[in-house]
């Protein structure tokens, strides 16, 4: 069941692994053109390999604006157009008090997380426009974006950026028919949640459903957002965190 997803050219930023790389492979199965994006051109390469269908692997550094203008390029050679992007990309640092932390670390978190979405996203709704047609977009975020979280202020600054990126942006594209919503998961079962969970020691202990996500349950919801099942949908941060957040 494709959703209104079948033929649709979809990009997926940070997908090398994790929730990226299971939201790549949702959407191929779904019928999707997927783009997969990420920094290591062999890692890319390496789930492309595993996706049905035509998909294309770009390496690109998100956070770099000439980086992101030749993966566009690279795309709109081989598909011609571009339709969905699960703008996905993101880092994790810069751990401890608030006042003892690294200028350089909060920086690079911005630069990836926030400003990287930023510019992504940018050139895909100007596409949109440029061909004059519609499309999607989905962010992750992160619990971390709509409630405060200790010891790790640059992240969680990083992803309350991504959340009013997402809503501010979805006033304007509403009436252009293009609709923009974010997902915040609590802990899911990827690398770089397991780097967090060592060095912040947070547990997952203590929710209602107790135990961290399975990225593809991150992917779901947005292979379900880019939908047109969620075609009254936009500017919503969707909280999958196991009741974390309840």
């Amino acid at each position: 069941m494709s959703l209104g997803l079948d033929g649709k050219v979809a990009i997926v930023t940070g997908a090398a692994g994790g929730i990226g790389a299971a939201t790549a492979r949702i959407l191929a199965e779904r019928g999707c053109k997927v783009v997969v994006m990420d920094l290591d051109q062999a890692k890319v390469d390496a789930v492309v390999a595993e996706l049905p269908g035509d998909c294309l692997a770009v390496a690109c550094d998100v956070a770099d604006p000439a980086s992101v203008a030749t993966a566009f390029d690279a795309i709109l050679a081989r598909f011609g157009t571009v339709d969905l992007l699960h703008n996905n990309a993101g880092v994790f640092g810069g751990v401890g008090d608030f006042w003892d932390l690294d200028l350089a670390e909060i920086d690079r978190q911005y630069h990836v997380n926030a400003r990287g979405q930023f510019i992504v996203l940018q050139r895909f709704v100007q596409i949109l426009l440029e061909q004059k047609k519609t499309g999607n977009a989905v962010a992750t975020a992160s619990v971390a974006g709509i409630q405060g979280l200790k010891n790790i202020v640059g992240y969680s600054m990083s992803k309350h950026a991504v959340v009013g990126l997402v809503k501010s942006v979805a006033k304007e594209l509403g009436p252009l028919g293009i609709r923009i919503n974010a997902i915040c998961p609590g802990r899911v079962d990827t690398d770089m949640a397991a780097t967090m969970k060592a060095q912040t020691g947070v547990s997952t202990t203590g929710r209602p459903i107790d135990r961290a996500a399975d990225p593809a349950e991150i992917g779901y919801l947005a292979a379900w957002l880019l939908s047109d099942e969620a075609s009254f949908i936009t500017g919503v941060a969707y909280p999958v965190d196991g009741g974390l957040t309840a």
